[in-house]
């Protein structure tokens, strides 16, 4: 799929949305980024302990203590990944449906442009902004500012992949005589700690939108002008 198409899939319109409780989503959610965060001190420990037998013996750990432990970090990182996404799509959708009106990034497009190279260093973080504000005030929510979590949690997501890489070659630089293998396994830890203060912050901000979706929900729910499935159905079949 080329650029302009993935741009135009990503951003098609998208049919009224229904209102689904997201209390299930959002818990899951913060689970596996809590799950997430144990393995990142996993892998700081992990790594510590293949930088010492690296400086002390030159060798590496055992292979299957390795692989195992990557197996755990990659599963654990999939899984978080899943569920995250599955949450922002439910946060788009439900935004809309609370009367948040001339989004620009879809349900499918705030979850899609993750995996689209290049651009996907700053549209995921327009998208979590749009999905932040239309659930602060889905009437007005072109007006709304953003917390200050936000900016904090991107720049520390995509900093992470490349922390290793940057330290690993400060590292040899400054300490002449170290094992290429020590410094490798040095900038992976530094790298798994970046990655604890951007779980927790994606932690904060799913637990803010949640309550404010929430929030918006009851109010419109006792005042009965939420929706219900089976009219909304009816308007997308007539064309409304």
């Amino acid at each position: 799929m080329v650029p302009d198409q993935q741009a135009e899939f990503l951003e098609s319109p998208t049919p009224r949305s229904v209102f689904q409780d997201p209390t299930s989503l959002a818990n899951q959610a913060r689970g596996f980024l809590c799950v997430s965060v144990f393995a990142a001190l996993m892998g700081i420990q992990h790594h510590a302990r293949a930088y010492r037998s690296f400086s002390e013996t030159g060798e590496s750990l055992a292979s299957p203590e390795v692989w195992g432990f990557r197996i755990f970090l990659g599963l654990a990182a999939l899984i978080t990944a899943v569920v995250v996404s599955r949450w922002i799509y439910r946060a788009n959708s439900n935004a809309r449906a609370l009367g948040a009106a001339e989004m620009a990034f879809t349900p499918g497009g705030a979850v899609g442009w993750y995996f689209v190279p290049i651009a996907n260093f700053w549209k995921p973080y327009q998208a979590m902004r749009e999905i932040w504000k239309a659930n602060a005030s889905p009437s007005a929510w072109q007006r709304q500012r953003v917390s200050a979590l936000l900016p904090c949690w991107w720049l520390l997501t995509i900093a992470a992949p490349s922390t290793a890489g940057w330290v690993t070659w400060a590292v040899r630089r400054g300490m002449d005589g170290i094992d290429e293998g020590a410094a490798e396994h040095l900038g992976e830890a530094v790298s798994q700690g970046v990655l604890i203060p951007a779980s927790l912050l994606l932690f904060v901000i799913i637990s803010r939108v949640h309550h404010m979706q929430m929030m918006h929900y009851r109010r419109r729910r006792s005042a009965g002008t939420l929706p219900s499935a089976e009219s909304a159905a009816g308007k997308v079949r007539d064309g409304g």
